[in-house]
């Protein structure tokens, strides 16, 4: 026998979309896990809390549908304005092959060099405003640099032209854009149309690839020539292709290396184990991956009727999986799910790269970022203190946790 969800685990008012609740989430997801896994927090809106069923919604790409998950109810995106995670079969398939050839082991490890240079140079900088008596902030000087530049390298944009398009990414990121795909800006605007700063860079690019006779491999080069059944990509095509990259690449890594670096320094003892084991670091990262997903949740359209643990869900409704509440499911991580424990031993089986169809191609140039990072700061500092420990200041960003700024003093 099915059940329909009750309205009481989660406190009046609880909207996963709206930012006010980041500071909660935690809290409210552990109530759910445990006295309501599969509740409606809005009207046609489920919300799902325990790994099993996330993971079950992430890898049904038949009954859950990626087109229109993330998007605001009856908003319609057209297709040559999707970005590559609400495509579906046919067409993910298709293009999701563009990214797999970009992140190639042997195309990634030529970056190895590049970010652990670029950590380096980061980490100077903030060496010498420390020792300046200043306090620096880890986000602005390391973690944003970190995913900024490597993503503009893989993409085969100029590396002076980082700061402007991390600004552009976060005037879009920060708009209504993601929920409407619309900005209103001198008029009403469509797409990426709303900001044409970014559009036109990203524009100008392509065209440049697409008439070039340079043999470039560079993603945007990718993008401009290849041809997916026979016809090359249109021009609005390229353009969200590339687009998605710098929104995808960019705040993901951002937020993993801002996390792990938070819950190292908020730790001394663990900071100086590290400090002087470095194996640990790779168990840094897959703890903070599980402990504080850089990803809140993904959003998936129903399809077809379906029963998830019990609740009745219908076609037209949204499935939000929870992936930070997944992380710390104390079925799958234990009684201590919200531990920060580094040594975990299955702290790999966290959701934050949304295994399945979806699965994150970036999450290996993601977890070289991240290594490169810690592992320059631990270089430079014997210790570090946060400037206020108690106050994390997370992005303004429903969907996504990470620190907005991470201020350190000696």
């Amino acid at each position: 026998m099915t059940v329909t969800a009750s309205e009481t685990a989660y406190p009046a008012g609880f909207n996963p979309f709206d930012v006010a609740w980041l500071t909660r989430i935690y809290e409210v997801d552990a109530a759910l896990r445990r006295h309501e896994p599969v509740s409606r927090p809005l009207p046609g809106i489920v919300y799902v809390t325990r790994h099993e069923d996330c993971r079950s919604v992430l890898r049904d790409v038949r009954t859950y549908r990626s087109t229109g998950g993330m998007r605001a109810p009856g908003v319609v995106v057209p297709e040559e304005q999707l970005l590559f995670n609400e495509m579906d079969p046919p067409i993910h398939p298709r293009m999701r092959r563009l990214l797999i050839d970009a992140f190639k082991p042997e195309r990634l490890s030529t970056l190895d060099a590049f970010l652990e240079d670029l950590a380096k140079r980061s980490v100077d900088a903030i060496v010498e405003r420390l020792d300046a008596g200043e306090a620096a902030d880890l986000v602005t000087a390391l973690t944003i640099p970190m995913g900024n530049e490597s993503t503009i390298r893989l993409l085969g944009f100029p590396s002076d032209d980082a700061d402007r398009v991390v600004g552009w990414t976060k005037e879009v990121m920060h708009s209504d854009w993601p929920s409407f795909n619309r900005r209103e800006r001198e008029g009403d605007a469509e797409g990426l149309e709303g900001f044409p700063e970014f559009r036109d860079y990203v524009d100008a690019a392509v065209r440049e690839r697409r008439v070039s006779d340079d043999e470039a491999t560079d993603l945007v080069s990718n993008f401009a020539r290849v041809e997916v059944e026979g016809c090359p990509l249109s021009d609005v095509q390229a353009r969200t292709a590339v687009a998605h990259m710098f929104l995808a690449g960019i705040s993901t890594a951002t937020n993993l290396l801002g996390n792990a670096l938070y819950e190292l320094v908020l730790r001394p003892s663990l900071y100086q184990q590290v400090r002087e084991d470095r194996s640990l670091v790779a168990g840094v990262i897959e703890e903070s991956l599980r402990f504080r997903s850089p990803v809140n949740f993904v959003t998936r359209a129903v399809a077809e009727p379906v029963v998830i643990s019990g609740v009745e869900v219908e076609p037209g409704e949204r499935v939000v999986a929870s992936l930070a509440s997944a992380g710390r499911d104390e079925e799958v991580f234990g009684p201590d799910a919200g531990a920060f424990r580094p040594e975990r031993e299955n702290a790999d089986q966290h959701l934050a790269f949304a295994p399945g169809a979806h699965y994150c191609v970036g999450r290996a140039l993601a977890r070289s970022e991240a290594t490169a990072g810690i592992n320059a700061v631990l270089d430079a500092f014997p210790e570090l203190s946060l400037q206020d420990a108690a106050a994390f200041d997370n992005v303004p960003v429903p969907f996504e946790w990470g620190p907005a700024r991470l201020l350190v003093t000696r």
